[in-house]
């Protein structure tokens, strides 16, 4: 409630936090208290795991964006570019689910066109990966492109999707091996 409610009055561009979970369980790798800011926080954070090991800011090159194909994805696309242009990122797009359908791609080659028409950013890539392997396809993914930051955002999920579908972010939330960005 502290980090909130501080937050709210000082109103910053960026809130970054450490994370150290406390044993087993779903706020072991996280940690509860970033799991609780994330969920309730309005502002863009910067999750960075415990065992995460920094390799200098010139090394940090390639950012992963996951979308969703959601309206909110250009309002992030717009918090986004401000912050990879300050450290020059590559982007990389991905879209998790599975057998991407014709219409998939379209999304996606418009929002590849979206980003090189509204921000001259020609030096973005994208990719698909399954929802039924996600975390094994996610992580073969970030080391293929050598991604250093997973960024995405947070959205409240509906009851009826809570029911039939797993929440994707929530176990995003919980990788490990980089640092997390997240905007609302």
């Amino acid at each position: 409630d502290e980090i909130i409610q501080f937050s709210e009055g000082y109103g910053p561009d960026l809130v970054v936090m450490g994370t150290k979970g406390k044993g087993k369980g779903m706020g072991s790798i996280m940690g509860s208290v970033t799991a609780a800011v994330i969920n309730r926080i309005r502002f863009p954070l910067l999750a960075i795991p415990e065992k995460y090991t920094f390799i200098g800011e010139e090394n940090i090159k390639n950012l992963l964006y996951v979308t969703d194909f959601d309206e909110s994805d250009f309002a992030t696309i717009k918090s986004l570019m401000s912050f990879t242009d300050q450290l020059g990122l590559d982007i990389q797009c991905v879209h998790i689910g599975d057998d991407p359908k014709a219409w998939d791609k379209v999304k996606m080659e418009g929002l590849m066109s979206y980003f090189n028409k509204a921000y001259g950013k020609t030096q973005v890539s994208y990719s698909f990966i399954s929802q039924k392997n996600l975390l094994d396809d996610l992580d073969q993914l970030i080391r293929d492109k050598g991604i250093n930051i997973l960024s995405l955002t947070a959205q409240r999920q509906r009851i009826v999707d809570k029911l039939f579908k797993p929440n994707i972010t929530k176990k995003l939330f919980y990788h490990p091996g980089i640092p997390l960005l997240v905007f609302h």
